[in-house]
């Protein structure tokens, strides 16, 4: 449907038979409906189309614009099917490149493996690597009533190395017990074991990459899960720098004098989207309070390879103090010297000895809990203190004090959790950080409330659910780990409010006792295209960001709506209690730090199967929760055709893409790009890079989009062919139709959608989604504006300068107008 039409004249001659002139229309696609474009009821006139196209051949010519005879559906299907074709090639359509398949060793593998389990079997490959990233065979799993307990730690090491050497081919691992590194095993009340592996490359752990063994109290496997890399193709284990010359590295990429003596360097395998493993140092650095980056140096020669954010943007003596709520609680102080110290000694664990002076001496290793008063700057830290136990608090640590205890009893009192890491971590919050802060964050020691700005969000302490929400970051963080990028990343975020919203449980409702803004809260889990910031709540809205600041890092706060809107339709179907348990086993249990959507699924129906049953109500909710946000579970050896895809990191320069005339005539053009100086300073001939094209451009708009591996340039050739120019120096440009029918085109910003024109059918508007490989055309209808039979209606000649919005869902063009003068002869 059209939106909106505005008319202005056409410059130039016009032809003494027609009024000529210009439309800007835009045409919404999110649905890729098949209907007709227009700004009214189409005409029912139909006119001699192709005499006026031969009476008029010279204006449009005056116009850039060369008539053509009509082409037959054929030749529209041939020129769309060469673009799909070629780019889908090129790794486009918001799907991975398919660069690795299963190989026939691990097709007979799967083969052997399904006839020992007739029933029930699932497996799943990773898209890229061809490795597996679940393999479950259900029949084992429910032996586990048969017998009791026989198997002891030792005892299920030994049947995990049993069943990974056993699987190899399948797993593409030459060596597992080589490969797998076991890093902890526990056995849960169900009787269950578990045992969490690092993949290690040459003894050099590869980051990342993790995976599950799981069986049953006999010792007999029931799925294997995770991610890893195949070990047949490894650089060299030997760094040609040092760790002290890493992290200068990092020192200088942030811009620091400094950086803290003890800054972890440790050597690692980076897995790149696109040149495989990278020995690399991870350098952990912690510049300032509000800042926690993992660094990945290329450890041959010194280049950043990465960087993550890892800030997720969250005696002894009875006291009281008013919270910002207004409501009077108690809490534990330390009295020293006349003094009261909002210092907990006694939570998580009550350990106070004579010695204790968390004054002079600092906090306990584990199992204290303290709040910090920043004073409003971000590096001063203060005690807070009260002349009395029962007044003079401030009410903003009071309120954080009593969050901090309430998250902590609902962890210990519901899933027998101590505290954020399991084992007595210390609980510290820092408040009043910086100036007009509207956040609060978890830096990977302590939960940080920001004030607020008095505009759109009030003090980040009035909200429990926020202190919930970074607290729980603390928990993610000592279990699944989940990487704070891409579709990992928004698990992580959407974990997080799943919490919140099961211990401050009043409504589906995150931070609304601390927004100021419309809609007064910051995220709906009923409703996440509501709230502060557009979430999606369906895959097919799943917005497929850069993995930098600007782009939230591949999305984590915006497609969390996803997961967080599966988690509200089970919770609505079972109970809140019910989901926790749920979910809480999924993060601890089964969930990897490289988990994607379909993988949470997978992690929730087993959690399910094991606390209810393969048959209960409750896992059943689970599917069908995930099933109606688009997450679906997928046939053995099959990835999940729904799941959107993660982003890679991008990197680079704001450019400008531009057309040079290169002959006198000005009728063929060269493609030059300009990198724009930071902060702007005007047109600079020396950062000019072109020509890139080696075929001549037509005078129209190029088409520029960005994806993880780079910048791509798509432009018409005067051949009436459709290029694309690559990302890199040495790039080429390459034909995506020969057909030489093409009239205009544009690529949407996420490379997903191109929307084109044909010559000889200048009214209509074919739209080619990549990803689903289907086609739609529209054809742009205009009203008889004179409303007379006898005059003829308005018709469309041309439709010309495509351009998507930044979202993808709208396309804008120009469409030139003709129609009939009145008596005219």
């Amino acid at each position: 449907m059209i939106e909106q039409a505005r008319s202005h004249p056409l410059r130039g001659v016009l032809s003494p038979l027609l009024a000529c002139f210009l439309l800007g229309l835009h045409l919404i696609i999110t649905n890729h409906d098949a209907q007709a474009a227009s700004a009214l009821p189409p005409s029912s006139w139909t006119p001699d189309t192709s005499a006026q196209l031969t009476n008029h051949s010279a204006l449009y010519q005056r116009h850039g614009i060369k008539s053509s005879p009509p082409v037959d559906d054929a030749s529209i299907a041939h020129t769309t099917q060469q673009i799909l074709h070629q780019a889908r090639a090129l790794g486009l359509g918001g799907k991975p490149r398919p660069t690795a398949s299963i190989t026939r060793e691990q097709q007979n593998a799967l083969h052997a493996l399904a006839q020992r389990n007739r029933t029930g079997l699932k497996a799943r490959f990773h898209p890229r690597h061809g490795t597996v990233t679940l393999l479950r065979s259900p029949q084992v799993r429910l032996r586990r009533q048969a017998a009791p307990a026989t198997i002891d730690a030792v005892g299920a090491a030994a049947a995990a190395q049993r069943y990974l050497h056993e699987h190899r081919a399948l797993l593409k691992l030459r060596a597992p017990s080589e490969t797998l590194s076991l890093q902890t095993q526990w056995q849960d009340h169900l009787k269950l074991r578990h045992l969490r592996y690092q993949q290690r490359v040459n003894d050099v752990p590869v980051w990342g990459q993790d995976v599950y063994v799981h069986m049953n109290a006999q010792g007999d496997v029931y799925q294997f899960n995770g991610s890893y890399i195949a070990d047949d193709a490894v650089p060299d284990p030997v760094p040609a720098i040092d760790a002290l010359t890493a992290v200068d590295a990092v020192r200088q990429a942030l811009e620091v004098p400094s950086l803290a003596p003890d800054t972890p360097a440790t050597l690692v395998y980076y897995p790149d989207v696109r040149r495989g493993l990278r020995l690399s140092w991870r350098v952990e650095a912690r510049p300032r309070i509000s800042q926690w980056f993992d660094y990945f140096v290329d450890a041959q020669t010194g280049a950043i390879l990465h960087r993550i954010n890892r800030v997720h943007r969250g005696s002894v003596a009875t006291a009281s103090g008013r919270t910002l709520n207004g409501e009077t609680v108690s809490f534990t102080a330390w009295l020293e010297q006349g003094l009261y110290y909002l210092i907990d000694p006694t939570f998580p664990l009550n350990d106070v000895t004579d010695t204790y002076d968390p004054v002079n001496q600092g906090l306990n290793p584990t199992g204290d809990a303290i709040v910090i008063d920043a004073n409003n700057t971000e590096s001063d830290l203060f005690f807070v203190v009260s002349q009395r136990a029962d007044s003079g608090w401030d009410e903003t640590a009071v309120t954080v004090a009593n969050s901090a205890r309430i998250v902590y009893d609902y962890f210990l009192d519901v899933h027998g959790r101590n505290s954020l890491d399991d084992n007595n971590m210390n609980v510290q919050s820092i408040i009043h950080f910086g100036e007009d802060i509207a956040n609060a964050f978890w830096n990977g020691q302590f939960m940080v409330y920001g004030d607020g700005d008095g505009r759109i969000l009030d003090s980040l302490a009035k909200c429990l659910d926020v202190a919930a929400h970074e607290m729980t970051h603390g928990v993610i963080q000592h279990s699944a780990n989940l990487i704070y990028e891409n579709q990992s990343g928004a698990l992580n975020e959407s974990f997080a409010d799943v919490f919140a919203m099961l211990i401050d449980d009043d409504n589906w409702l995150l931070g609304g006792d601390c927004t100021l803004a419309r809609p007064g809260y910051t995220r709906s889990l009923e409703d996440p295209n509501t709230g502060l910031v557009y979430q999606p709540k369906h895959v097919d809205d799943y917005r497929n960001l850069p993995n930098t600041e600007e782009g939230d890092f591949g999305g984590v706060h915006i497609n969390s709506g996803i997961p967080n809107h599966a988690f509200y339709r089970v919770a609505e179907a079972i109970g809140r209690p019910n989901a926790g348990r749920i979910y809480y086993r999924a993060l601890t249990t089964y969930l990897t730090s490289s988990s994607v959507f379909v993988d949470a699924r997978d992690a929730l129906e087993q959690a399910a199967t094991d606390l209810f049953g393969a048959s209960s109500a409750e896992r059943q909710a689970v599917s069908d929760a995930w099933d109606a946000v688009g997450v679906s579970s997928t046939s053995a050896g099959q990835t999940n055709p729904t799941s959107p895809t993660t982003t890679a990191p991008v990197n680079g320069d704001d450019v400008l893409v531009y057309l040079r005339p290169n002959d006198a005539s000005r009728e063929t053009f060269d493609l030059y790009r300009q990198t724009v100086d930071a902060p702007f300073s005007g047109y600079q001939a020396g950062n000019d890079a072109g020509p890139l094209n080696s075929t001549a451009a037509l005078r129209a708009v190029p088409s520029v989009f960005t994806l993880e591996n780079g910048t791509h340039i798509a432009y018409l050739g005067t051949d009436g062919n459709l290029y694309l120019i690559e990302p890199g120096e040495n790039a080429r440009d390459i034909a995506l139709s020969s057909t030489g029918a093409v009239r205009s085109a544009a690529f949407s910003p996420n490379g997903n959608l191109v929307a084109f024109t044909i010559a000889g059918r200048g009214e209509q508007i074919h739209v080619l989604d990549v990803g689903a490989e289907s086609t739609t055309s529209y054809t742009v209808e205009l009203p008889n504006f004179q409303q007379s039979e006898t005059s003829g209606a308005a018709q469309v000649r041309l439709v010309d300068s495509l351009s998507f919005d930044y979202a993808s869902e709208k396309l804008i063009f120009d469409v030139l107008v003709c129609t009939p003068l009145p008596n005219s002869p």
